[in-house]
């Protein structure tokens, strides 16, 4: 695993590499719904389960993006953000 020191190491990229080494990513059309409100309730279950399988490690998980603002139309799936 690596240190705190490493993850909070500012490494310049490579000007000779390749950040699309499989090509560009292809389009991927996205829905956007109306605001469920079954979403902040579907988030705590998803974060219970990272909860369970992370532990002490994950010391922050943050339901992120669309889904987590109550009202805002967003675009369905699982968004949480994990801090370490």
């Amino acid at each position: 695993m690596p240190t705190n020191d490493e993850i909070m190491h500012h490494h310049d990229p490579d000007p000779d590499e390749n950040p699309w080494v499989l090509g560009l990513p292809g389009f991927a059309p996205i829905d956007v719904c109306a605001y469920d409100p079954r979403w902040p309730e579907r988030y705590e279950a998803l974060a219970s389960e990272i909860r369970r399988a992370l532990g002490d490690t994950a010391l922050d998980i943050e339901h992120i993006g669309s889904t987590a603002v109550p009202g805002l139309a967003g675009v369905e799936g699982r968004a949480a953000g994990l801090g370490r």
